[in-house]
């Protein structure tokens, strides 16, 4: 899509059957743009309609209404899975920021010494760990935990496709943790006149 103040515009390839260009058609409409391919900051998530700007990586990921920290849902992870994940559904354009802080409240239920929770940011090339929450950071069950963590140029990339996200190593079925009230930030570069 390329944009104008208030129109839209779309170039699409034509093609006659699956293997031939015919052409190229340019539409446009008036209105709405299309869905951004990146969040813009701020965002908040409450989790009261589902999970906002984030995706479940499977099963064991899914909204509860289970030791909220405010309202009425959290998000509930459990298990050492592939579906033990909850990620951002787009990524940050975090080019024009020089910093990015991402806040949160989170509770464990269940978990043992060998278990942890972690964040990791994608600064582009690669996931990186960003805090980890088990019983050797000294963190324990049952206490309702806030976390607030600064990305910044001085300690990471900031990509046009930055994203975060929420693991659970656990060793089994009754592990359990929480999050709610997540918020991300970002500090804007500052712009010079010419």
């Amino acid at each position: 899509w390329y944009s104008c103040p208030h129109t839209c515009f779309r170039r699409d390839t034509v093609l006659a059957d699956s293997s031939v260009v015919t052409g190229e058609v340019w539409s446009f409409f008036t209105g709405v743009p299309p869905v951004p391919v990146t969040l813009d900051l701020p965002i908040f998530d409450g989790f009261e309609d589902g999970l906002g700007n984030w995706v479940s990586g499977g099963a064991e990921t899914y909204v509860a209404n289970l030791f909220v920290y405010e309202g009425t849902n959290s998000v509930h992870i459990s298990d050492n899975a592939a579906g033990s994940v909850l990620m951002l559904a787009k990524p940050i354009d975090a080019t024009a920021y020089s910093s990015l802080t991402i806040d949160f409240r989170f509770k464990m239920v269940s978990l043992n010494p060998s278990d942890e929770p972690y964040i990791e940011y994608f600064d582009g090339g690669g996931w990186k760990l960003i805090g980890a929450f088990g019983s050797t950071n000294g963190y324990v069950n049952n206490v309702v935990y806030h976390e607030t963590i600064l990305i910044d140029t001085n300690s990471y990339t900031l990509p046009a496709d930055a994203l975060f996200r929420f693991r659970q190593a656990g060793n089994g079925g009754g592990d359990h943790i929480y999050y709610d009230a997540i918020s991300i930030s970002g500090v804007e570069l500052p712009t010079y006149a010419n």
